[in-house]
């Protein structure tokens, strides 16, 4: 059992009545209670987009109803139109920066951190390993840092430091990149023809899902779900 993100791109019409729509649209990836077969067999909206300033008072617009209840600058869906996707991109390459150059400067205060693998085989008990290995000076520090830039603005990507190390750095242009396709991802997403793409089976899929966002019309109406499985 396990719990991911889907993003559910919907026809305009939707927006009148997204529930019944995403009823019809999630209905071809139900899991099966007989054969276990699907993708899903109950979802509710969760998202965290942003929604433009000038449409807080849009209608169609899906309130946030788990990761900040009551913000009207938060939503988990709406028209394409009122969510400020964009904003939510060029925000999380500002942070990059700022981290990208705060790094940089750690680096040159701080000798190398081994990465976590070459640390393990040292101990017997992997608990003691990762202690050691937050232990560095130069992963310490990092880690002293907010929450979502150690788990989404970090120098090597968007995972846990276990590999920090002055090697494994990328460059400043292709961080600002991949910053700009996390910023708004999600494991999965459906078409607004009915077809499904994932993280795990589609390749190239954070560039995928970027353009095909990119690309829709402003009136489709995209909305944020928390599905399980």
């Amino acid at each position: 059992m396990s719990h991911y993100g889907l993003f559910l791109c919907l026809p305009p019409w939707a927006g009148k009545n997204w529930r019944e729509a995403a009823d019809l649209a999630m209905e071809p990836f139900r899991i099966d209670d007989e054969t276990g077969r699907g993708e899903c067999d109950y979802w509710h909206s969760s998202g965290g987009f942003w929604v433009r300033p000038e449409c807080v008072d849009d209608p169609l617009i899906v309130p946030s109803s788990t990761e900040w209840p009551g913000d009207p600058l938060r939503c988990d869906g709406g028209p394409k139109r009122t969510l400020d996707l964009a904003g939510m991109r060029s925000a999380a390459v500002a942070t990059g920066r700022e981290v990208w150059a705060a790094w940089q400067d750690a680096v040159r205060r701080h000798p190398p951190a081994l990465p976590f693998d070459r640390l393990r085989p040292r101990y017997s008990d992997p608990a003691a390993a990762w202690d050691a290995f937050q232990a560095q000076p130069l992963v310490r520090e990092f880690d002293a840092r907010h929450a979502d830039e150690a788990t989404c603005s970090t120098p090597c990507g968007p995972t846990p430091p276990r590999t920090w190390s002055r090697g494994s750095v990328t460059t400043r242009s292709a961080s600002s990149i991949a910053r700009a396709e996390w910023a708004v991802t999600t494991y999965a997403f459906i078409s607004t023809d009915g077809r499904w793409f994932d993280a795990e089976t589609t390749p190239g899929y954070r560039s995928l899902l970027r353009t095909y966002l990119d690309d829709l019309p402003d009136e489709a109406f995209l909305i944020a779900l928390d599905c399980h499985s």
